[in-house]
């Protein structure tokens, strides 16, 4: 745990006071401005597993570049030694190698700290429970939750990622997923990240909207994000899990997409920076505030 007198505050050039808690500010300790020392000091000697699809790559890749801003000790993205369990299977499977879908870093060590941080990539979140209904690639049917105990991870941040399924096929298959990670890791952190939609010619916007963008009815199916956003929220909760509203932010952000074929994924840096944001306050309250 980081003493409070520790946390320096900023005001994020807006003109406004701290949030920090050891400034007096009235708004008490509701947000802190991201410090690379002070996340690393919160999540030493704790194992980090983001799991999802490409744009959970996106958060992955943020966390890494916003924690290494500045420091001596840079390395890329590996995979674990010898991969195990769902990432053997997958690189046996495909052939490719098993980093392209499961990889680790070492954070913090030019801070004599130590966080490691992996990626797991499942397009759909699937347990061993839900894999006969839903699971597209049958040539391994083994789930990634195997890694959590592999790899002795205490925090996953979660994400089913942007491949629509029928609202009904997508609430059997969470509470699948959900329930078998809450009874196979009773202590573990769970944070379930929303789906932000993508914003319709994206190219066309140079900054954030000020008036929300009407999503059409197409086969990427954006216009019914929302809805199952709010079905992951209930579930999320409902096995003591911390629901990442992500969407709330990225919903004015058309600005920030990659170009013209792109309107789903997110330029670096950019909106997804937000969201680091969110999870360094997030990881602050869980893990520091409620001890």
């Amino acid at each position: 745990m980081v003493p409070e007198n520790e946390v320096e505050g900023r005001d994020g050039g807006t003109g406004g006071s701290s949030t920090s808690s050891s400034t007096g500010s009235k708004c008490g300790g509701l947000w802190e401005w991201f410090d690379p020392l002070r996340f690393c000091q919160v999540l030493d000697g704790r194992r980090v597993l983001i799991v999802g699809d490409s744009i959970s790559m996106l958060l992955a890749d943020a966390i890494r570049f916003n924690v290494r801003l500045g420091a001596k000790d840079w390395d890329s993205r590996v995979r674990w030694g010898e991969p195990t369990g769902y990432c053997k299977r997958y690189r046996n499977a495909t052939k490719e190698p098993a980093d392209k879908r499961c990889w680790t870093l070492h954070l913090c060590t030019d801070l004599g700290l130590s966080v490691r941080l992996f990626f797991v990539r499942d397009y759909y979140l699937n347990s061993t429970e839900a894999v006969n209904d839903f699971m597209v690639d049958k040539s391994f049917d083994e789930s990634w939750m195997g890694e959590i105990a592999a790899q002795n991870i205490s925090i996953v941040v979660m994400n089913r990622g942007a491949h629509y399924i029928p609202d009904d096929q997508f609430e059997r298959q969470m509470r699948s997923t959900l329930l078998a990670l809450r009874q196979t890791h009773p202590d573990l952190l769970i944070i379930v990240r929303n789906t932000p939609a993508g914003h319709p010619q994206c190219w066309l916007h140079r900054k954030p909207v000020k008036q929300l963008l009407k999503l059409p009815h197409t086969d990427w199916h954006w216009d019914g994000y929302a809805a199952q956003n709010e079905i992951l929220k209930r579930l999320a909760e409902g096995v003591g899990g911390v629901y990442m509203d992500v969407n709330a932010s990225a919903v004015w952000r058309a600005d920030g997409h990659i170009g013209r074929w792109d309107c789903l994924h997110y330029c670096h840096p950019g909106p997804v920076d937000t969201w680091v944001q969110l999870l360094h306050n997030m990881l602050l309250g869980l893990l520091v505030e409620r001890g």
